[in-house]
């Protein structure tokens, strides 16, 4: 039995597909500044990059629990 609440109309659409995700990340960087990196980026970048960016992920957001 699936119980909706009256507040799931207010629920964002996630995005469908890797595309989409990629132009929402674009637009975050070009309008607000802001820098989404998905786990398919973390891994086609080097190590020593990665590192770096999940050290300053854990710094301003709170470790990851994975």
């Amino acid at each position: 039995m699936t119980v909706r609440s009256y507040l799931a109309k207010f629920q964002p659409e996630l995005p469908a597909d890797d595309s989409e995700i990629r132009s929402m990340a674009a637009a975050a960087w070009h309008r607000r500044r802001g820098l989404f990196i998905t786990t398919k980026d973390l891994e086609r970048m080097r190590p020593g990059d990665r590192e770096t960016i999940e050290r300053v992920g854990a710094r301003l957001s709170g470790r990851r629990s994975d």
